[in-house]
């Protein structure tokens, strides 16, 4: 009986919580960056298709709040190389890298009111390499299989339910498996987001 009342309980607060300061939907992006090495290999960019994916974003005042997500996205890598006795070598044309990325982020709403103008983000991405090809042959040595990205943006909300995001990133752990003792990466990029709650939708 008692558990019986500790979940209809714990019910009554999640609708609560729903209800008022949690929102949850769709979000879709665009990754780019520059591959940056320091060691005697050579990098070109990286560039995704269309990630996709979902967020859950939390209400903690009229100004902060916490946000999390998870999406898929296929990154292009190119160009990689060395200089060997002034001679360039490829390593490789082409890398295509299946991933699973969480995000976890701080926001600050500018204008003291949550999910209306402006406002700023923080955090981290952890990416996992799902699955590597490179140059069309599966390889799990080239590529970290996961690493950490360091996040800082902003976004504003286009109307109540959708909002743009403009992330830049940098990785904070090496992406590369492959000599990782003599390159480390160093990449520089951003993220473009739309996201859309759709608690509105569930709610009426």
């Amino acid at each position: 009986m008692k558990k019986i009342k500790a979940l209809f309980v714990l019910f009554l607060l999640c609708q609560s919580i729903t209800a008022q300061e949690l929102s949850y939907g769709p979000m879709i992006g665009f990754t780019g960056y520059d591959v940056n090495i320091n060691g005697p290999i050579n990098g070109g960019a990286g560039f995704s298709g269309l990630n996709f994916g979902g967020f859950i974003d939390y209400q903690l005042n009229a100004s902060f709040g916490v946000r999390g997500s998870i999406n898929y996205s296929v990154v292009k890598e190119d160009n990689y190389g060395a200089i060997v006795d002034r001679t360039w070598n490829n390593l490789f044309e082409e890398a295509k890298i299946q991933l699973l990325q969480f995000n976890g982020l701080v926001r600050f709403d500018v204008n003291k009111s949550y999910n209306k103008g402006f406002y700023l983000t923080s955090g981290l991405k952890l990416s996992n390499a799902l699955n590597v090809k490179i140059d069309g042959d599966k390889n799990d040595d080239f590529y970290a299989k996961t690493y950490l990205n360091f996040m800082f943006g902003l976004g504003v909300m286009l109307n109540k339910d959708i909002s743009f995001e403009f992330i830049p990133e940098i990785n904070v752990s090496n992406t590369l498996d492959y000599l990782s003792e003599q390159n480390t990466s160093k990449n520089y990029g951003a993220t473009l987001n739309i996201t859309c709650n759709l608690d509105p939708i569930f709610r009426k």
